[in-house]
């Protein structure tokens, strides 16, 4: 009777010779029998002729700038930006634009400057957008991570959750209109930077 040993030993070596024994068939892409599997990765000189892409952000009327409030501490949150939110908010078939912005650390605003909100742009077709932020209820300053949209409360209007580095803001959609924050909406806690200061 052979022992244990001697048996996984036989196990793996018969393994181990059976993958040398001839060169595996090259692995075939999906949609197509016949194409043959290309370890070459792809090159700029793949690339169609002819693609060129043109800033349109001014002529769309969008004015944004990301603040992240770097002031030279290389905090964490200043590394991940806000995000934006592309969804329907009055329901006239045009996706509309939410950007969530970062803000400045107190004690760190630069002179003559604001903190910066959030910024809905509504979009008015042919390319063109309207900035609403004020009009929509949404001009509030919070150091945004990103958002998510959907209709939380099953009206028919799409809503906003905000995710914040602090208290986390949910915005209901009143008649695509205006939002309204909603109280007790779930919070984003706080964090502590290497001095043990507790932040919102």
């Amino acid at each position: 009777m052979r022992s244990p040993v001697t048996y996984i030993v036989s196990v793996v070596l018969a393994l181990v010779l059976s993958g040398c024994s001839e060169e595996a068939a090259p692995r075939r892409l999906t949609g197509n029998p016949d194409a043959r599997y290309d370890p070459t990765p792809s090159t700029a000189g793949n690339v169609a002729a002819g693609v060129a892409y043109t800033d349109v952000t001014n002529s769309a009327g969008i004015d944004i700038e990301h603040v992240s409030g770097a002031y030279g501490k290389k905090l964490l949150p200043e590394t991940m930006g806000g995000g934006v939110g592309v969804f329907d908010y009055d329901n006239d078939g045009k996706l509309d634009l939410l950007f969530v912005q970062g803000r400045y650390w107190d004690g760190h605003v630069p002179a003559g400057a604001s903190q910066p909100t959030l910024k809905l742009y509504r979009n008015l077709g042919n390319w063109k957008f309207q900035d609403v932020t004020e009009a929509a209820g949404l001009a509030i300053s919070v150091y945004g991570m990103g958002c998510a949209i959907a209709d939380y409360d099953a009206d028919g209007d799409m809503d906003i959750y905000v995710t914040c580095l602090g208290k986390n803001r949910l915005f209901r959609n009143r008649d695509g209109k205006r939002f309204e924050e909603v109280d007790g909406a779930p919070d984003g806690g706080t964090w502590k930077d290497d001095k043990g200061v507790e932040h919102p």
